[in-house]
């Protein structure tokens, strides 16, 4: 198994050296199923990307009556507690209030964060928008408060506000080639280039001179095919590809994301039905295998996901703890 994780690995980053065909393979399900998540975005860095709040498919939630949906995420077990088969709570550790209006579009975010059974902190988001073709919308943070003070020092505070770093932007300017926005706490630019006639190091550095702290993007928020930063004026860093199904744009097959020495890749499974059930986040350094998560999906009749369990295992398959996310939606009547 650890050999055909890693041929993998190769098959697809081979296929990422050249040529615009490179994000596309051919998947063996052609059947597709709309997805009701953005499978693209779950639980990465991206979600964190307020002002382009598509992580579900409105069109969904509209046609589903969808008004609120509560995401909870769980972790519980380590080791020992799985050997001894001993149950254990799970600790919740984050809530995501999603609201919608009519349409299936956002309307307010809510997250809580918990350490210990404990609310440590609580922060509300107000959505205004879509205010352009690129999906981005205005954000208003309504409420912030948390136990920790702006001065405290405490490594875990720290951490705490580190982990759950949510990024709001404005927008600069909209082009036929490029769409520009810059993050209102660092400054930071972020640009979705949209013509694939300037997808190179050297176009993009002449089109728009990206700085180091810079995120470039190719394509458009609802279908981006690589992202980056970069070094030394056109060396390209923290590169994340996007791999879809060349019968459908819009079904992701994988993601990789290289941070020297380290690739993580995320691999999507897909039953007869075109239907997600599961994914597979691998950590490699440099050749050789490191962990994988095996996250498996739940649906209920209606194809909504109601709950995600991830089993995080080391290189010999043991499995070291269990983590669980879980979705409640409520509908109008």
């Amino acid at each position: 198994m650890k050999l055909l994780i890693i041929s993998v690995l190769f098959l697809v980053l081979q296929s990422c050296s050249s040529g615009e065909g490179k994000f596309y393979q051919k998947n063996k399900i052609a059947k597709t199923a709309p997805s009701i998540i953005n499978l693209a975005l779950l639980f990465t860095e991206e979600e964190n990307y307020l002002s382009f709040p598509n992580w579900f498919n409105d069109s969904i939630i509209s046609a589903h009556g969808i008004r609120k949906i509560v995401r909870k995420s769980y972790i519980r077990m380590n080791e020992i507690d799985l050997e001894s088969n001993r149950k254990t709570p799970f600790l919740p550790r984050e809530v995501k209030c999603f609201q919608f209006r009519e349409n299936g579009t956002p309307v307010v975010l809510t997250v809580k964060n918990f350490y210990d059974f404990k609310e440590i902190s609580t922060s509300r988001y107000v959505f205004t928008g879509p205010i352009d073709k690129n999906g981005f919308y205005r954000v208003n943070r309504v409420d912030n408060s948390s136990i920790f003070s702006a001065k405290d020092e405490d490594e875990f505070s720290n951490e705490i506000v580190k982990s759950n770093y949510y990024k709001i932007f404005e927008k600069i300017n909209t082009t036929i080639n490029y769409n520009s926005y810059q993050e209102t706490e660092t400054g930071d630019f972020l640009y979705f280039v949209k013509n694939k006639n300037l997808w190179s190091p050297l176009k993009i550095d002449s089109l728009i001179h990206p700085n180091p702290k810079d995120e470039v993007v190719f394509g458009t928020q609802n279908n981006f095919i690589k992202r980056y930063k970069v070094y030394n004026t056109i060396n390209e860093n923290q590169v994340r590809l996007y791999v879809y199904d060349i019968d459908n744009t819009q079904k992701i097959a994988a993601t990789i994301k290289k941070d020297y020495p380290f690739t993580y890749k995320r691999d999507f499974a897909y039953n007869k039905k075109g239907v997600c059930n599961l994914y597979i986040d691998s950590v490699f350094s440099d050749t050789e295998f490191i962990t994988r998560t095996i996250s498996k999906i739940s649906y209920n009749s209606k194809l909504e996901p109601y709950k995600i369990i991830h089993l995080k295992e080391n290189e010999e398959g043991d499995t070291l703890f269990v983590s669980k996310d879980t979705f409640r939606y409520f509908k109008v009547k």
